[in-house]
């Protein structure tokens, strides 16, 4: 690792105090031509040799202050998105003209993505490191396996709805599946707190 490199570094830590890894990774790619690779080789060796240390970032006490936080953004937009996709299967009729497309669009994306998402995120938390949870997977992987686990919870679903009072109904099909997302995302927000929270107090 090239002096010059490290004093860039340690210049950007002291000058703007980045607040995570990524941020000073970004810092660096906007301030200097250097690629991303050799930014974060050059953070771990300072790490390593005790020239920089990591700290776990500082959890909101109550999981009401954490969840409306920076990062919880990915939360709230999966609401919103079933929230809109449910909302538009029940007030846009199948001859409205071209709001159809758009209504079958979000209510694929509802159908196929999100119940999966949500629940692979309960399962491998983005972005949470600890001493005991090392479990990561690739975006391509976490894509593949929310595909493949929504369309197991749609069969479920479908068939619970098609033995009750309703019968095989889209209409208690795209509820439920709102109402199951959300109560999974919020469970995925729950538990990236829980492990953060550890996580700070334990550091």
């Amino acid at each position: 690792m090239s002096s010059d490199l490290t004093n860039k570094i340690l210049f950007l830590i002291n000058d703007k105090k980045p607040r995570s890894v990524e941020e000073l990774s970004e810092m660096m790619k906007q301030e200097y031509d250097i690629t991303e690779n050799e930014i974060i080789i050059s953070i771990l060796k300072l790490h390593a040799n005790g020239s920089i240390e990591f700290r776990n970032p500082k959890v909101e006490n109550s999981f009401r202050a954490y969840s409306v936080g920076n990062e919880t953004v990915w939360y709230w937009v999966t609401i919103g998105i079933g929230f809109f996709a449910a909302l538009l299967f029940f007030t846009i009729s199948e001859t409205a003209y071209p709001l159809i497309y758009l209504r079958n669009f979000m209510g694929l994306f509802l159908v196929l993505f999100l119940p999966g998402y949500v629940f692979v995120r309960i399962l491998f938390p983005i972005n949470v490191m600890t001493k005991t949870q090392h479990k990561q997977i690739e975006t391509i992987q976490r894509v593949a396996l929310s595909i493949g686990i929504s369309a197991v919870i749609v069969t479920i679903i479908g068939l619970l709805v098609y033995y009750s009072p309703w019968g095989l109904d889209l209409s208690p099909i795209v509820l439920s599946l709102f109402v199951l997302t959300s109560v999974l995302a919020t469970a995925a927000l729950f538990k990236e707190y829980r492990i953060k929270k550890v996580s700070s107090e334990t550091s």
